[in-house]
Order: structure tokens, then sequence, then C-alpha cells
């Protein structure tokens, strides 16, 4: 019972220090005055725009479990003295164990593209009326303090923030929480930020070399950020994802004979898919002899794997190898359409322009490509 009560006071203290964390990772920018008066002007750091990564660490110290430990006291004192002095022995175990755990802190990191410069004051929480305020703020460094009184008049909240712009691309700052609320101590939250990219989508050109990084290939890429953009087609943004997806399904063998040459690669896939799509819209797959010669080449690179028509149990490799031939087919049947070997010469050279790719980030098509 002792255990149960100690968790519902441990409860209240994670509500409780949720006001005082909610709203994520943000940065100083402007303050909310709660007394009527105006804001102060915060002047915002001088910092680059675009894509910035943010990390904190968050601690908690100074806890007091004291009245926590009174109520719960009261509640059982009815109980022999034995009983007693066992549950404050385990109470007061836990509560070493969970301040160890809070003073050990925990970490966290999150993207913003743009950066927000917009740190609303935690006094909001539970601040009340009774808050005042000194704000130091320059382009290069922004000091914050803020006191609160409780409903007794006493100080009940102090915040003590301090950021400063390292250069352009880089920041540090701390947010200390000092409550004199029971259960919660001082909980002090350590920031870093790096600046990625112009862009929202991921790191810029030259992003890996440009810091010392050994470029980890286009798989890894696609693992860690799949939504950046690496390459543009006839017009097409291509993300990393949907570039890596095309390039893995060429053979290892094929691949590493474009090594240092992987955009062609991806250039060369891309207008074969393409080219097999317009083969389709044009129906030639229903016309002789591409017809024949699909059905044949199907069953042929399918039989003994699949247990009758339209089996959806075909393994993956085989059928990227039926896809593939597929393809090569289709794409005789779209250039088998000039009549002449000038026609069809201009035909691929006007596929070939189409198609044409322009490489944005040189780093996802560097380094190793075996999956």
């Amino acid at each position: 019972m002792l255990k149960k009560q100690f968790s519902s006071f441990a409860l209240v203290a994670g509500i409780v220090a949720c006001l005082f964390l909610s709203g994520g990772i943000a940065l100083p920018g402007r303050v909310s005055a709660q007394n009527g008066s105006e804001s102060p002007k915060i002047v915002p750091l001088d910092l680059k725009l675009g894509l910035w990564e943010v990390r904190v660490h968050t601690s908690t110290t100074d806890l007091d479990y004291s009245a926590g430990e009174a109520a719960v006291e009261q509640l059982y004192k009815n109980y022999t003295p034995e009983q007693r002095a066992k549950g404050m022995a385990d109470l007061r175990a836990e509560e070493m164990k969970t301040a160890e755990k809070q003073k050990w802190g925990s970490d966290g990191k999150a993207r913003y593209c743009p950066l927000k410069q917009d740190f609303e004051s935690t006094s909001e929480a539970g601040g009340g009326s009774g808050c005042s305020r000194a704000v130091s703020s320059t382009g290069q460094e922004l000091n914050m303090h803020i006191m609160c009184k409780a409903a007794d008049g006493k100080l009940g909240y102090e915040q003590i923030a301090k950021f400063e712009r390292i250069d352009a691309e880089n920041l540090q700052g701390t947010i200390q929480m000092i409550t004199r609320v029971a259960i919660l101590g001082t909980i002090t939250r350590s920031f870093t930020g790096k600046w990625i990219s112009d862009s929202c989508s991921g790191p810029q050109a030259g992003y890996a070399a440009k810091n010392g990084l050994h470029p980890k290939g286009p798989g890894a890429v696609a693992d860690e950020n799949p939504n950046r953009i690496v390459a543009l087609i006839n017009g097409k943004e291509i993300t990393a994802r949907e570039a890596w997806n095309m390039i893995k399904k060429v053979l290892p063998a094929t691949r590493t004979a474009y090594d240092g040459r992987l955009p062609h690669l991806l250039h060369q896939v891309y207008m074969q898919n393409a080219v097999a799509e317009e083969a389709v819209k044009l129906h030639l797959d229903r016309q002789a002899p591409w017809k024949a010669l699909l059905d044949k080449t199907k069953m042929d690179d399918i039989q003994g794997v699949q247990n009758y028509a339209g089996d959806p149990n075909v393994p993956p490799e085989v059928w990227a190898h039926w896809v593939d031939d597929q393809q090569h087919i289709l794409w005789n049947a779209y250039f088998s359409q000039p009549s002449t070997k000038e026609e069809k010469q201009a035909l691929m050279k006007r596929e070939q322009d189409r198609y044409q790719i322009t490489v944005k980030d040189p780093d996802f098509f560097n380094g190793v490509t075996t999956p």
C-alpha cells in the first residue's frame, strides 16, 4: 500500500513537471508578459536560416519528497511501528532510485526548419500574475531571469535562461527551472544546436566533405534521411529513398561497374522505367511480337516458383528478375516504332534529353553501394 501511495505522488510530480517542460525544444525569442505590461523586446540570435538540429539534455536535482512522506505517514498512522518503519524504508528507497534516475537525466533531439526562436516563458504554467522578468538580449546572447510568487506571497518559481551564438551555424544554452513546490526540484535543460542545411529537405551538397565525414553511401543516406532531395530528373525531384530503391535493384556487379558514376546509373534505370511505362500506354505490350515474348519470358522466369496463375507468393528476387526482363522487352518495343535508323537515333536522343539528371546532392552518390 505504501508503495502504491508513493506511486501516486510520483505521478502527480510527473504531471506537474510536464507543465513546465511542455512545448518541445524551443529557443528564446519572445517572452509573454503576465502582469499586463508590454513584453520585453527579444532580439533573435544572429543565426543562419534553414534546417537545424537541436539536442537537449534534461536532468532534475534537489528533489524534495518531505511533503509526500508526511502525507503517507499520516495515512498509515494506525499501522504498527514495525509496519510503518518498513513501509517508510521502502518508500525512501524508491525515492532514492527515482532521484538518481532524474539526476542522471535523459537526452533528446529534434530538427526544425526554420529554427524556432520562440521560447514561451514556462512561468505561464504555474507562476500566475506575480512574476517579474529581467531580460538582456542581443543577436549574440540572451539572458533571462524570471521570478514568480506562490499564493502565499513567497517565491515559488524561478527560471534562469542563457543562450549564446557560438557562430552562425552553432548555438548553446541552458534553462534552469527552480521550483519551491513539493516534490519538484531544479530542472536543468542544456541545449546545443547545429545548422544542417539551407534546405528543409536535408543536408546541402558537400555537407559530408565540409564536416570531415566519410560518405556512407546511398543506402545509409536513404535509411537516415529518406526524404532528402538528391537529384532532379525531367523536372521531378528524386528523394534518397526513391533513388536507392531504383539503384539497389541493379545487380551488385553492375553497380560496381558504375563505381563513381552512380548518377549515370540512376539516369539509365529511371529512363528504362519511364520508357517501359510509355510502351504500356501505347499498348505495345498487347501487340505482336511483344505480347508473345512477354508471356513466354514471364513463364520462363517464374516457372517452378508459382503454384497457380497470379500466385502472389513468388520470391521477391524472382519477381524482380521478371520485371527487369519485362522492362527490357518494352524498351525494345518502344524503340522499334521508328522505321529507319535515323528516326530511331532521333527518338533515343529525345528520350535521353528528356530524362537528363541534375545531381542535387553529390554525397548521396558516394561511398559503398551494396545493400
